[in-house]
């Protein structure tokens, strides 16, 4: 996952999600859990965090990468654990928590207009 590295490298939030959406659609075995478990392992500043509710911003909706309506979203901290850790403290959730809700999240995307 040297990619996912070089872009984690960057503190560029476009480039690290690039960088996971191009490895789960290469392996789509892979999930945001295991993204955030390779984030653990590499010692990186990244985290990633599942926000529960719905989207934030009314025209837009949580995808999966397979185009599912998901439960979640993820919201990539670039500031470490600090701020990881507030966000899960203000959901009152656990690290291990928050592994299996990353399992049923997906991405902001802004909605199809009809």
């Amino acid at each position: 996952m040297s990619a996912l590295s070089k872009a984690e490298s960057s503190f560029d939030v476009t480039k690290i999600t690039s960088a996971m959406i191009a490895l789960m659609k290469d392996d789509p075995s892979l999930t945001l859990a295991d993204m955030e478990r390779e984030f653990r392992q590499m010692g990186s500043h990244t985290y990633l965090v599942a926000m529960h509710g719905g989207a934030p911003v009314s025209d837009m909706e949580i995808r999966t990468l397979e185009g599912r309506i998901a439960k979640h979203w993820v919201y990539i901290c670039l500031y470490g654990e600090v701020e990881a850790e507030g966000l899960l403290e203000a959901w009152g959730r656990t690290p291990e928590e928050n592994l299996t809700d990353l399992r049923e999240c997906g991405f902001l995307v802004v909605k199809e207009r009809k």
